[in-house]
């Protein structure tokens, strides 16, 4: 007979978060490491001897956690429970089952469909990510409903394989969905299927297929992302891409890379806007420890592609350029900095509201406002001054004069000078991975500590540069000597 006390492994809760009002994710650190596979399912035991079997969405080896996705829409003894968890909470793991879901090595060259309904996903979510890790070749896709409509329970009620029709060709597949958003799309046809089943079949699109599911269709509805064929590993790998702006995941750390090169990284209201929507989400996220922020090796940012800016100025608080400073102006968490080559404009100052920035030998600075008939802005106008003197932040602002590293590190707007910029990139992503080791309540009160003496001065600041800022870009009537 399994006594949890005496045979069941201890473990600590290390975050539980919503993903919806029902469905509760559970990230679990084990006192002594547990050897599993992915698609498995684990029985969880509350302190009170309350159990229930949930399936594993954590990869071993990648993953420092057991992840699990309760769900709480109806009442329970485990379910109650669980709305009551919290961070730091005991629980003990009982026996580990499963094995018939699983990845294959021998599917590694066919088609691949992954099929749930509801919480069913958490399964797949690691037989996906163990999939990838293999370097699976095949196509695949997947196809997920929030509830399990009535007809499946009967395989008569089960609709024919979808054709094999066109795939899914939009250039920016994030935040699209099936099936009212994406009518060209096979899996969109697909129709209720089984919960919870994988399995290999060749009824997909070759070069496309949805994989990443979102909570926000109607009942009963096949919800999904697409994926196409030519972007290896995508969103399933932890990490969501634009075209110019890379989010990537790794443990506890959330990485906003740049990626412009051809233009010297110049920030277009586009990217702004995905980079402000990456920061609110990384703030609800509590598996966020830290962000960091890159242009890369060779080139942070070249600044605001004015072009851009003049084709549609920034024309209030709901821009999408002041929804960016608003982001990282409130983000809790820690946000550090690796910067290389030019750091202009916004480049420099957004340096500014970071908590730890690294750079290299070859880093420009540079605040140009003046001389393109703008003024200063993000609140460099009041942290300046008081950071560095009046007379030296006059001849970066008024004049625009340009500095380097050695310099950055100097006047104390960066922590560590290092020799190009790869050392830069590892060494702040070290730093950064390092706060997945500390406490996040202590990480977070601190921060809160450090940041709140004049912040709503500088909250006021930002929101006179900007509104100035907007309106000088608006006159288009750029100084010229």
């Amino acid at each position: 007979m399994f006594d949890p006390l005496r045979d069941g492994r201890p473990a600590r809760i290390d975050s539980c978060d919503w993903l919806s009002p029902s469905v509760l994710r559970l990230r679990l650190i084990p006192q002594r490491p547990l050897h599993y596979r992915a698609g498995q399912h684990l029985v969880l035991w509350t302190e009170a001897g309350v159990a229930r079997p949930y399936s594993l969405a954590s990869l071993p080896g990648e993953d420092p956690w057991l992840e699990f996705h309760l769900d709480c829409r109806q009442s329970g003894a485990f379910s109650d429970a669980a709305r009551t968890m919290r961070p730091g909470d005991s629980l003990r793991l009982g026996e580990l089952r499963g094995g018939a879901l699983h990845y294959d090595p021998d599917w590694q060259a066919r088609p691949l469909w992954l099929l749930a309904a509801g919480t069913g996903l958490a399964p797949l979510y690691g037989i996906l990510r163990e999939a990838l890790r293999q370097e699976h070749q095949g196509p695949f896709g997947s196809c997920i409903w929030p509830t399990m409509p009535p007809s499946i329970t009967s395989p008569r009620a089960w609709p024919p394989w979808p054709p094999h029709t066109r795939s899914c060709r939009s250039p920016t597949p994030a935040r699209r969905s099936c099936p009212r958003l994406w009518p060209n799309c096979a899996l969109s046809r697909a129709g209720p299927w089984p919960y919870s089943a994988a399995s290999p079949t060749a009824s997909i699109p070759s070069r496309g297929a949805c994989i990443w599911p979102v909570f926000r269709a109607t009942r009963c509805s096949p919800i999904c992302f697409c994926r196409m064929r030519d972007d290896p590993g995508g969103a399933a790998r932890g990490g969501a891409m634009s075209e110019h702006v890379l989010v990537e995941r790794e443990q506890g750390l959330l990485t906003l890379r740049l990626n412009r090169l051809d233009k010297k990284n110049a920030l277009t209201r586009a990217m702004y806007g995905r980079m402000a929507e990456v920061l609110q989400q990384a703030e609800r996220d509590a598996s966020v420890r830290a962000v960091l922020l890159t242009g890369g090796e060779t080139c942070f940012t070249s600044g605001n592609d004015v072009a851009d800016f003049i084709q549609a100025p920034p024309s209030g608080p709901d821009s999408e350029v002041f929804r960016f400073m608003r982001a990282l102006f409130d983000f809790s968490k820690p946000v550090v900095a690796a910067v290389s080559g030019p750091a202009v404009g916004i480049g420099t100052t957004l340096l500014l509201h970071c908590d730890l920035v690294y750079v290299s030998r070859d880093a420009l600075l540079k605040m140009p406002f003046v001389n393109l008939g703008l003024c200063p802005e993000f609140g460099s106008s009041l942290i300046l001054p008081r950071l560095l003197g009046h007379a030296r932040a006059a001849e970066l602002l008024l004049l625009g004069e340009s500095f380097g590293g050695e310099q950055a590190l100097a006047w104390g707007i960066a922590n560590q000078l290092l020799d190009d910029g790869a050392a830069t990139l590892a060494r702040a992503r070290e730093m950064a991975l390092g706060f997945q080791r500390l406490a996040p309540s202590a990480v977070l009160d601190s921060k809160r500590l450090m940041r709140a003496p004049g912040r709503e001065e500088l909250r006021r600041v930002i929101e006179e540069e900007g509104a100035l800022f907007g309106q000088r870009l608006r006159s288009r009537k750029p100084w010229r000597p």
